[in-house]
């Protein structure tokens, strides 16, 4: 127990004492409260150090209650300003930390003529930083007793909120911009858990001309109502991708819209689907002329190709088909760049496309077999045009020119054998053109004729012989 022992001697009217008096408080249960008063403020203090926000208590007559360390580092509160305990110190240094000191003078001004009001603000300060002010009053049985001033630096939170804007700008920007239709769904399933409608969330503007239909009148609808005999394999095909998330491309046929497209699914969350279109129409019609042009060179014997604008091989010939070994499915699809030799000069190369582009391209390269074997070709390449004369196609006719460029190495080294003989031999040998001009002449000949290397070539042969002389040739040449 907890007790206070007051005592005091009682007198008579002479002063003599009569005895004493002793009285005992018990105090317990105040010592109790006591403690559990200390043990709440420890809690409370220590909650206060450890949050991650600055706090300033001030009471009613301008001293600072409370001031936590995370209020002292935000603002870099001096020592000295802490010993003193004004409010308004503390002020002045905030003011002259920030750059909107104005603001904060007319919240400081507005809280102070309605006390047991709230106010929220944003600090920018000098340094570059950014604080979150709320200030509260503090009530003690509803009555006023001071200010609690909580700061939160928010610098981190607004650099994302800024790069955050940015990048939905951005987004907004290719969204708009994107030569490709693009547009958001959602799936719709039965009781069963199957795909039967999906709702239209979103659609750029290319989408809206690439389908005919406005933003305005399908955004918000189930696909049903916007293309009432829509194919049922265009909501199986999206359902897949929104339910397991795996990517699509694919090409269909829409009845209500009467194109063709080239679609690429995709699943940013489960349940939903976002699809890039591009409208392949009249592609296909190019690609049905194609083929019926490519039927018409199976049985040409040089080899074939064709290919899209990208550059993707979409028929080759028989004669093709042999010469470099491929069967038809190993090659249709193919980049033809898988046909080039590294040994082909890059300069040739990169003239191909724009020559064909122009008219035509023709010349010789390298190319390069299935099994890796390399071998020359003579290439011709023009273009394929609609009929509206729009490229849609490029062909390439060319032909294995190996025993040709046999013939013309050994043709080389023969006349390489003949002008070293011509050259080494003891007599002097000419060679001239019916207008009896020297068109060759060696070493020999130039002696005899009195000539240095290289003059007798371009001039006449009656300059060194006499007139008999000449006919006597001319009788016997």
């Amino acid at each position: 127990q907890n007790v206070i022992f007051h005592k005091a001697t009682f007198t008579d009217n002479n002063g003599a004492v009569h005895g004493i008096i002793g009285v005992i408080l018990n105090i317990t249960a105040l010592k109790q409260s006591e403690a559990k008063l200390n043990d709440t403020l420890a809690l409370l203090d220590a909650s206060i150090e450890s949050t991650e926000n600055g706090i300033l208590i001030v009471h009613n007559d301008g001293k600072i209650v409370k001031v936590n360390n995370r209020f002292v580092e935000m603002w870099s509160v001096p020592k000295e300003l802490l010993t003193n305990r004004d409010y308004k110190e503390i002020f002045n240094h905030i003011y002259s930390r920030v750059s909107n000191p104005k603001e904060t003078d007319e919240t400081v001004y507005q809280i102070n003529s309605n006390p047991k009001s709230s106010s929220y603000g944003i600090l920018y300060l000098n340094d570059g930083r950014i604080f979150e002010r709320l200030t509260k009053p503090m009530l003690v049985e509803g009555i006023l007793q001071g200010k609690v001033w909580t700061y939160h630096d928010i610098t981190e939170r607004k650099r994302i909120e800024k790069n955050l804007r940015i990048s939905e700008e951005k987004y907004h920007q290719l969204f708009d911009q994107m030569m490709d239709g693009f547009a958001l769904h959602e799936i719709i399933l039965n009781n069963e858990g199957k795909p039967i409608d999906y709702l239209i969330l979103e659609v750029n503007k290319s989408y809206e001309q690439i389908t005919g239909l406005k933003a305005d009148d399908i955004i918000g609808k189930n696909v049903r109502e916007v293309l009432p005999n829509i194919e049922p394999i265009w909501i199986e095909k999206y359902g897949k991708v929104a339910l397991d998330g795996t990517p699509n491309h694919f090409q269909q046929f829409s009845a209500d819209l009467n194109k063709t497209f080239e679609v690429s699914v995709f699943s940013p969350v489960k349940g939903r689907f976002a699809t890039i279109i591009k409208d392949i129409t009249e592609r296909k019609k190019a690609e049905k002329e194609i083929k019926m042009l490519a039927n018409a060179m199976k049985s040409i014997n040089e080899c074939v190709s064709i290919t899209d604008m990208n550059d993707q091989i979409i028929f080759v010939n028989e004669s093709f088909l042999k010469t470099y070994g491929y069967t038809e499915v190993e090659i249709i699809g193919k980049n033809a760049s898988i046909l080039h030799s590294p040994n082909t000069p890059q300069k040739i190369v990169e003239r191909i496309l724009p020559s064909t582009l122009s008219g035509r391209w023709d010349g010789e390269l390298l190319n390069v077999k299935k099994d890796g074997s390399e071998f020359p070709i003579y290439l011709s390449t023009t273009t394929i045009h609609d009929k509206d004369a729009n490229v849609i196609a490029l062909i390439g006719v060319s032909a294995d020119i190996s025993e040709r460029k046999k013939a013309e190495e050994l043709l080389r080294k023969s006349e390489e054998r003949y002008r070293t003989l011509v050259v080494n031999v003891g007599e002097g040998i000419v060679y001239v053109n019916p207008n009896e001009v020297f068109e060759y002449a060696n070493p020999v000949a130039e002696a005899i004729f009195g000539a240095k290397k290289g003059d007798l070539m371009g001039r006449s042969l009656k300059e060194f012989i006499s007139e008999d002389q000449f006919e006597t040739i001319r009788k016997y040449t």
